[in-house]
């Protein structure tokens, strides 16, 4: 698989032999980078919504910033599980 126009940071390779699936898996700190991103995107987002009076967009960077929470969150897992 090829992956072009972004960054990708590959930090294990697993290669299950039953049917020899490549998994690509993230470290916990590559998900609470993107996370932190995601929320300040979204606050970003849900203020351009307010200032506009776009409900559609104030909706969107909140749930931006929701998703954001539960990356960080899934990076405190993983980091705590490397332990």
């Amino acid at each position: 698989m090829q992956l072009q126009g972004k960054r990708h940071h590959i930090v294990t390779r697993s290669v299950f032999p039953t049917n020899g699936l490549e998994v690509y898996v993230m470290s916990g700190n590559d998900d609470k980078a993107k996370g932190a991103a995601n929320k300040a995107a979204g606050k970003v987002k849900e203020a351009a919504g307010k200032v506009t009076g776009s409900d559609k967009t104030e909706a969107k960077g909140k749930a931006q910033q929701v998703k954001g929470e539960g990356q960080k969150a899934k990076g405190d897992v993983k980091n705590s599980l490397d332990k």
